[in-house]
């Protein structure tokens, strides 16, 4: 502050923040992260400000703030908007998507994640797409619309395969048979699950 270097007082409050989220400790998280919003919005860095805005979202949803949570996603959603980062639209569209997946307004949800869905296939990330496959599939899963979560799971897995990620590979056949079991249908779940 004594320096007057407005970005690296900006930049210690963040990692300030960063440190006491490690801990834990997201009131102090909070606070830190704030006093660097501020600091960004003054010097019209717009790609800080959407990054702590985002940041911001995940720590007041940590804190049990939905609410407040989508608000901070939804500001950062806007100044993405505003500086074309198609990357950073895409998650923030997730993220909003998954508040409200979380919160139970499943419709609300597989919209975000649909819109996510479009622009991370735009902009060729198939990690975003399987990711955003999986996140579809559970909204219409949670809506009780089993054929489409499936298609969506099973796009996600064929991804998921050819990228050789074993892990996500594991969490899209386990959801795929999670599907099965819920329709009824106990030999291909158990298939499936023995697949994971």
């Amino acid at each position: 502050r004594q320096l007057g270097d407005k970005r690296g007082e900006s930049r210690v409050l963040t990692n300030l923040g960063i440190a006491h989220a490690y801990l834990g400790d997201y009131q102090h998280t909070l606070k830190y992260f704030q006093q660097s919003l501020e600091i960004k919005r003054d010097i019209g860095d717009k790609q800080g400000e959407s990054t702590l805005l985002g940041n911001l979202g995940v720590i007041v949803g940590k804190l049990g703030q939905p609410q407040q949570s989508l608000a901070y996603y939804q500001q950062a959603l806007q100044v993405k908007r505003e500086i074309g980062d198609q990357f950073g639209i895409s998650n923030n569209l997730a993220n909003i998507g998954t508040v409200y997946q979380n919160i139970g307004q499943y419709q609300q949800a597989l919209e975000h994640f649909q819109q996510a869905l479009v622009i991370h296939r735009k902009i060729g990330n198939q990690r975003g797409v399987a990711t955003d496959l999986i996140n579809i599939g559970t909204g219409y899963q949670n809506l009780g619309q089993y054929p489409p979560a499936l298609e969506h799971y099973q796009q996600a897995l064929a991804i998921y395969r050819r990228m050789g990620d074993p892990r996500r590979v594991g969490m899209a056949l386990s959801s795929i048979g999670t599907v099965y079991y819920l329709l009824g249908q106990y030999q291909p779940a158990l298939t499936h699950y023995q697949q994971t």
